[in-house]
Protein backbone atom coordinates (compact mmCIF):
# COMPACT_ATOMS: atom_id res chain seq x y z
CA UNK A 1 0.00 0.00 0.00
CA UNK A 2 0.89 3.67 -0.25
CA UNK A 3 -0.07 4.73 3.26
CA UNK A 4 2.91 3.47 5.22
CA UNK A 5 6.36 4.74 6.09
CA UNK A 6 8.10 2.55 3.50
CA UNK A 7 6.11 4.04 0.64
CA UNK A 8 6.64 7.52 2.07
CA UNK A 9 10.40 6.95 2.23
CA UNK A 10 10.49 5.84 -1.40
CA UNK A 11 8.42 8.81 -2.57
CA UNK A 12 10.57 11.20 -0.52
CA UNK A 13 13.71 9.71 -2.06
CA UNK A 14 12.34 10.14 -5.60
CA UNK A 15 11.27 13.70 -4.80
CA UNK A 16 14.74 14.46 -3.45
CA UNK A 17 16.38 13.16 -6.65
CA UNK A 18 14.00 15.17 -8.84
CA UNK A 19 14.62 18.35 -6.81
CA UNK A 20 18.39 17.86 -6.99
CA UNK A 21 18.36 17.34 -10.77
CA UNK A 22 16.05 20.32 -11.30
CA UNK A 23 18.27 22.55 -9.15
CA UNK A 24 21.41 21.36 -10.94
CA UNK A 25 19.85 21.87 -14.39
CA UNK A 26 18.84 25.43 -13.48
CA UNK A 27 22.31 26.19 -12.06
CA UNK A 28 20.96 26.78 -8.56
CA UNK A 29 23.75 24.52 -7.37
CA UNK A 30 27.09 23.80 -9.03
CA UNK A 31 29.82 21.25 -8.69
CA UNK A 32 32.91 23.03 -10.04
CA UNK A 33 35.24 20.13 -9.30
CA UNK A 34 33.57 18.20 -12.14
CA UNK A 35 34.71 20.90 -14.58
CA UNK A 36 38.35 20.88 -13.46
CA UNK A 37 40.73 19.43 -16.09
CA UNK A 38 42.30 16.23 -14.88
CA UNK A 39 45.77 17.23 -16.10
CA UNK A 40 45.83 20.69 -14.51
CA UNK A 41 47.10 20.58 -10.92
CA UNK A 42 46.20 24.25 -10.39
CA UNK A 43 42.51 23.41 -10.23
CA UNK A 44 42.90 20.90 -7.43
CA UNK A 45 42.29 21.87 -3.84
CA UNK A 46 41.81 19.81 -0.70
CA UNK A 47 38.03 19.95 -1.11
CA UNK A 48 38.26 18.81 -4.73
CA UNK A 49 40.52 15.91 -3.84
CA UNK A 50 38.17 14.86 -1.03
CA UNK A 51 35.15 14.96 -3.34
CA UNK A 52 36.92 12.89 -6.00
CA UNK A 53 38.02 10.46 -3.28
CA UNK A 54 34.41 10.03 -2.18
CA UNK A 55 33.37 9.41 -5.80
CA UNK A 56 36.08 6.80 -6.35
CA UNK A 57 35.33 5.09 -3.02
CA UNK A 58 31.66 4.82 -4.03
CA UNK A 59 32.68 3.25 -7.34
CA UNK A 60 35.05 0.85 -5.56
CA UNK A 61 32.53 -0.28 -2.96
CA UNK A 62 29.74 -0.69 -5.52
CA UNK A 63 32.10 -2.82 -7.63
CA UNK A 64 33.07 -4.97 -4.63
CA UNK A 65 29.42 -5.39 -3.65
CA UNK A 66 28.55 -6.52 -7.17
CA UNK A 67 31.52 -8.92 -7.19
CA UNK A 68 30.41 -10.52 -3.90
CA UNK A 69 26.65 -10.69 -4.53
CA UNK A 70 26.44 -10.93 -8.34
CA UNK A 71 23.09 -9.14 -8.17
CA UNK A 72 21.72 -7.35 -11.20
CA UNK A 73 20.94 -4.25 -9.10
CA UNK A 74 24.53 -4.04 -7.84
CA UNK A 75 25.81 -4.48 -11.39
CA UNK A 76 23.49 -1.73 -12.64
CA UNK A 77 24.63 0.71 -9.94
CA UNK A 78 28.30 -0.05 -10.62
CA UNK A 79 27.94 0.34 -14.40
CA UNK A 80 25.90 3.53 -13.92
CA UNK A 81 28.59 5.16 -11.79
CA UNK A 82 31.27 4.25 -14.33
CA UNK A 83 29.21 5.52 -17.26
CA UNK A 84 28.32 8.77 -15.50
CA UNK A 85 32.01 9.45 -14.94
CA UNK A 86 32.71 8.61 -18.58
CA UNK A 87 29.88 10.87 -19.72
CA UNK A 88 31.21 13.76 -17.66
CA UNK A 89 34.88 13.40 -18.56
CA UNK A 90 35.03 11.89 -22.05
CA UNK A 91 31.81 12.65 -23.97
CA UNK A 92 33.14 15.11 -26.53
CA UNK A 93 30.03 15.59 -28.66
CA UNK A 94 26.28 15.55 -28.23
CA UNK A 95 26.15 12.25 -30.13
CA UNK A 96 28.53 10.66 -27.63
CA UNK A 97 26.43 12.02 -24.77
CA UNK A 98 23.19 10.63 -26.25
CA UNK A 99 24.77 7.24 -26.97
CA UNK A 100 26.11 6.86 -23.44
CA UNK A 101 22.81 7.92 -21.85
CA UNK A 102 20.96 5.45 -24.10
CA UNK A 103 23.33 2.71 -22.97
CA UNK A 104 22.71 3.66 -19.34
CA UNK A 105 18.97 3.47 -19.95
CA UNK A 106 19.32 0.01 -21.51
CA UNK A 107 21.33 -1.18 -18.48
CA UNK A 108 18.42 -0.37 -16.16
CA UNK A 109 15.91 -1.90 -18.58
CA UNK A 110 18.02 -5.08 -18.43
CA UNK A 111 17.97 -4.93 -14.62
CA UNK A 112 14.17 -4.58 -14.53
CA UNK A 113 13.67 -7.49 -16.93
CA UNK A 114 16.12 -9.69 -15.02
CA UNK A 115 14.57 -8.81 -11.67
CA UNK A 116 11.06 -9.45 -13.00
CA UNK A 117 12.19 -12.84 -14.28
CA UNK A 118 13.73 -13.66 -10.91
CA UNK A 119 10.56 -12.74 -9.02
CA UNK A 120 8.42 -14.81 -11.40
CA UNK A 121 10.58 -17.94 -11.58
CA UNK A 122 12.69 -18.13 -8.40
CA UNK A 123 11.50 -19.03 -4.93
CA UNK A 124 12.49 -16.30 -2.45
CA UNK A 125 13.17 -18.61 0.48
CA UNK A 126 15.25 -21.32 -1.18
CA UNK A 127 16.43 -19.48 -4.33
CA UNK A 128 15.41 -22.54 -6.36
CA UNK A 129 13.27 -22.43 -9.46
CA UNK A 130 9.62 -22.39 -8.49
CA UNK A 131 6.33 -23.87 -9.67
CA UNK A 132 6.05 -21.64 -12.74
CA UNK A 133 9.49 -22.74 -13.97
CA UNK A 134 8.56 -26.39 -13.30
CA UNK A 135 5.37 -26.08 -15.35
CA UNK A 136 7.35 -24.73 -18.31
CA UNK A 137 9.91 -27.53 -17.90
CA UNK A 138 7.17 -30.15 -17.98
CA UNK A 139 5.82 -28.77 -21.25
CA UNK A 140 9.17 -29.41 -22.95
CA UNK A 141 10.00 -32.88 -21.64
CA UNK A 142 11.51 -35.39 -24.10
CA UNK A 143 10.28 -38.97 -24.46
CA UNK A 144 12.57 -40.28 -21.71
CA UNK A 145 12.61 -38.59 -18.33
CA UNK A 146 12.42 -39.24 -14.61
CA UNK A 147 10.53 -37.09 -12.10
CA UNK A 148 11.27 -37.50 -8.38
CA UNK A 149 9.08 -35.88 -5.72
CA UNK A 150 10.93 -35.02 -2.50
CA UNK A 151 8.96 -34.50 0.70
CA UNK A 152 10.44 -33.57 4.11
CA UNK A 153 9.06 -36.03 6.66
CA UNK A 154 7.34 -34.74 9.81
CA UNK A 155 7.87 -31.13 8.75
CA UNK A 156 4.63 -29.85 10.29
CA UNK A 157 5.51 -31.41 13.64
CA UNK A 158 8.99 -29.87 13.43
CA UNK A 159 7.46 -26.46 12.71
CA UNK A 160 5.06 -26.75 15.62
CA UNK A 161 7.88 -27.77 17.98
CA UNK A 162 10.71 -25.42 16.98
CA UNK A 163 8.93 -22.58 15.17
CA UNK A 164 8.64 -21.41 11.59
CA UNK A 165 12.02 -19.71 11.54
CA UNK A 166 13.71 -23.04 12.20
CA UNK A 167 11.45 -24.60 9.60
CA UNK A 168 12.68 -22.08 7.05
CA UNK A 169 16.28 -23.00 7.90
CA UNK A 170 15.45 -26.65 7.32
CA UNK A 171 13.96 -25.90 3.90
CA UNK A 172 16.96 -23.78 2.95
CA UNK A 173 19.34 -26.55 4.02
CA UNK A 174 17.43 -29.20 2.08
CA UNK A 175 17.31 -26.91 -0.96
CA UNK A 176 21.07 -26.34 -0.76
CA UNK A 177 21.73 -30.08 -0.81
CA UNK A 178 19.25 -30.71 -3.63
CA UNK A 179 20.76 -27.90 -5.72
CA UNK A 180 23.98 -29.93 -5.88
CA UNK A 181 22.23 -32.75 -7.74
CA UNK A 182 24.35 -34.37 -10.42
CA UNK A 183 23.56 -36.64 -13.37
CA UNK A 184 21.85 -33.84 -15.30
CA UNK A 185 19.06 -33.31 -12.76
CA UNK A 186 17.31 -30.03 -12.12
CA UNK A 187 15.58 -29.16 -8.86
CA UNK A 188 12.44 -27.10 -8.32
CA UNK A 189 10.49 -26.10 -5.22
CA UNK A 190 7.03 -27.55 -5.73
CA UNK A 191 5.49 -25.91 -2.69
CA UNK A 192 5.70 -26.05 1.10
CA UNK A 193 8.14 -28.80 2.07
CA UNK A 194 7.89 -30.50 -1.33
CA UNK A 195 10.55 -30.38 -4.04
CA UNK A 196 10.72 -31.84 -7.54
CA UNK A 197 13.73 -33.28 -9.33
CA UNK A 198 13.58 -33.63 -13.12
CA UNK A 199 16.05 -35.77 -15.06
CA UNK A 200 15.75 -35.55 -18.84
CA UNK A 201 16.91 -38.32 -21.20
CA UNK A 202 17.24 -40.70 -18.22
CA UNK A 203 15.46 -43.79 -16.95
CA UNK A 204 14.92 -44.85 -13.35
CA UNK A 205 17.93 -47.20 -12.95
CA UNK A 206 20.23 -44.41 -14.17
CA UNK A 207 19.18 -41.98 -11.43
CA UNK A 208 18.51 -44.27 -8.44
CA UNK A 209 22.07 -43.98 -7.13
CA UNK A 210 21.93 -40.19 -7.46
CA UNK A 211 18.68 -40.03 -5.50
CA UNK A 212 20.07 -42.29 -2.77
CA UNK A 213 23.14 -40.06 -2.47
CA UNK A 214 20.92 -37.00 -2.10
CA UNK A 215 18.82 -38.69 0.58
CA UNK A 216 21.91 -39.65 2.56
CA UNK A 217 23.35 -36.14 2.22
CA UNK A 218 20.12 -34.62 3.55
CA UNK A 219 20.06 -37.09 6.45
CA UNK A 220 23.62 -36.10 7.36
CA UNK A 221 22.95 -32.36 7.21
CA UNK A 222 23.20 -30.46 10.50
CA UNK A 223 21.69 -27.06 11.20
CA UNK A 224 23.51 -24.62 13.46
CA UNK A 225 21.82 -21.54 14.90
Amino acid sequence: GFFNRFAFNRLAFLAMQFAWLYAYENAWISLPFFDAPLNDAAYYSLATLLLWSVMLICVLFSGLHWWRTMQSFSASVFISLIMLLVIDRFSATLAHFDALLSGLFLVWIWHLLRDSHRMAYLDDLTQLHGRRALNEKLLALPKRYVIAMVDVDHFKKFNDTYGHNMGDLVLQSVAKVLSQVSNGGKVFRYGGEEFTLVFTHKNLPQVQATLEDLKEAIEATQIWV
